[in-house]
């Protein structure tokens, strides 16, 4: 299902079950409001799915940075590629895509 929409960029998220719909929004209310996140999941701003992420199962309460994992990053996402000992990175993807020197070149298909 896509929610959101950016420049034009449909955001696909996690399609889940109404039950499982349920379920997700009042996690990811506490979640939210602990962690001082907009409250709206859908927000194009966020450039995450976090269905995805909490039907994996994740927590980023669990991590002591808060940190939620990078597969669910949009990919527009500002941290999906790094630049990490000297190359080019995505870390959506956990692969290398090629030297950092100059703007990072994007693949086509990203």
């Amino acid at each position: 299902m896509a929610y959101g929409l950016l420049s034009g960029l449909q955001r696909q998220r996690t399609p889940l079950t109404d039950d499982e719909e349920q379920e997700f929004q009042s996690w990811y209310s506490k979640i939210s409001s602990q962690l001082n996140l907009n409250p709206d999941p859908d927000n194009a701003l966020h450039k995450y799915d976090y269905r995805g992420a909490w039907k994996a199962g994740y927590s980023p309460l669990d991590d002591e940075a808060f940190h939620w994992p990078s597969a669910f990053k949009d990919d527009d996402h500002p941290n999906r590629i790094i630049r990490q000992d000297g190359q080019y990175y995505d870390t959506k993807n956990e692969r290398i895509l090629g030297p950092a020197i100059g703007p990072p070149l994007i693949p086509k298909g990203f």
